[in-house]
C-alpha cells in the first residue's frame, strides 16, 4: 500500500501550523498506549482526536494482515507501511506532554521507543526546525 494522507488540514494559513509525522503500523497501533487513562476535558478531547486519526481503516488492516488473538495483535511487519498524518499544535503538544509523563513515570515499553522518539522530535511547521518523520 502506498503512503496516505490522513487529517490534512483544509487550509495551512499563518504560523500556528501543526506537524506531519510518517507514521507505520505499529507507531499507530502503538498511539492510544501513550494517552492517560484520567485527565482533564482537553486533554481527553485531544486523545479521541488522534485515536481516530491513528486507527486503521478496515482496507489497512487486511493490507497488512492484523490479527487479533487472545486479546494481542499481530500483523505481517513485511507488509508494513507508512501513513503521513497531519496533527494540530494542540496535539502535537498533548503527545509530547504524555511522552514526558510517560517516561518521567519510567512507563515507555521497547515498542514505544521509536514512536515516542518521533514523538520529541517533532517540531511545528512555521518554527524554521525540521520536521521529523518516523524510522529515519
Amino acid at each position: 500500500m502506498a503512503n496516505k494522507k490522513v487529517g490534512v488540514p483544509r487550509t495551512s494559513v499563518g504560523t500556528n501550523e501543526g506537524a506531519t509525522l510518517k507514521l507505520f503500523v505499529l507507531d499507530r497501533l502503538t498511539m492510544p498506549n501513550i494517552f492517560p487513562k484520567e485527565a482533564s476535558l482537553d486533554e481527553q478531547v485531544h486523545a479521541r482526536s488522534v485515536a481516530k486519526k491513528v486507527l486503521l481503516s478496515q482496507d489497512e488492516a487486511t493490507d497488512c494482515a492484523l490479527v487479533l488473538k487472545g486479546g494481542r495483535m499481530s500483523f505481517n511487519q513485511l507488509k508494513d507501511f507508512s501513513t503521513d498524518i497531519y496533527f494540530t499544535p494542540g496535539e502535537i503538544n498533548f503527545l509530547k506532554d504524555q511522552v514526558k509523563r510517560m517516561d518521567e513515570e519510567k512507563k515507555i515499553t521497547y515498542e514505544m521507543i521509536n514512536l515516542c522518539q518521533i514523538i520529541n522530535e517533532a517540531t511545528l511547521k512555521g518554527t524554521g526546525k525540521k520536521i521529523v518523520k518516523t524510522h529515519a
